[in-house]
């Protein structure tokens, strides 16, 4: 297991210290692990998905959404900052052949090459990252996302709810590439599915 060192950012540190003590509560708060693994959060938005398509996990902590939709999906990749989650995801995980988890350096999706995902799913992630980090994944989720793949987008923090919070002005600037499919919001949360639009032939 991996160790903690004393440069890491506070909230990284906080996040590797609950992967190996109670990962369960830490991702949905109050869960234990008995209901955590059956917590319908954000199922819902990845009914219906295309079996052969490519999926990605944005900040998948231990992987609870991968046994959900590997069935659903001819590939599933999730990917997290913290290596103790990854660590324990691969281990909760590791009778799902068609799963990978991944670390990744907290602010882009550099490990993967453009036009690669069908869909991409990210939910209670954005409040615990800075403003330009989250501004920078939906722009990297657009890179990465084939044309026509949809982004279910389920909790931007709103501005005034959250010090990492987007106002809605800077929301709608920042997923204007996509077409927005859906959107709404909680008191504390904008939720939105978007697509990548297929190109015009006419700019080919």
């Amino acid at each position: 297991m991996s160790t903690i060192g004393e440069s890491m950012p506070e909230t990284l540190k906080g996040w590797e210290l609950a992967a190996l003590k109670d990962p369960y509560s830490a991702i949905l708060e109050g869960q234990d692990e008995s209901t955590f693994w059956n917590h319908t959060a954000g199922l819902k938005f990845v009914e219906n998905l295309k079996k052969d398509s490519i999926f990605l996990d944005l900040g998948c902590g231990i992987g609870r959404l991968a046994r959900h939709v590997s069935s659903d999906t001819i590939y599933y990749y999730g990917v997290d900052y913290s290596i103790n989650m990854i660590e324990r995801a691969r281990e909760e995980n590791k009778d799902y052949l068609n799963v990978t988890f991944l670390t990744n350096n907290g602010k882009d999706l550099s490990l993967f090459e453009d036009d690669f995902f069908d869909y991409v799913f990210v939910c209670l992630v954005f409040q615990h990252v800075p403003i330009s980090i989250t501004l920078g994944y939906i722009e990297e989720v657009f890179r990465v996302l084939k044309e026509g793949g949809t982004f279910f987008c389920l909790s931007v923090p709103r501005a005034g709810k959250y010090v990492t919070g987007l106002t809605e002005g800077q929301l709608m600037n920042a997923v204007e590439p996509y077409t927005i499919i859906e959107f709404g919001q909680t008191n504390s949360y904008y939720r939105l599915t978007l697509e990548k639009p297929q190109s015009d032939p006419k700019d080919l």
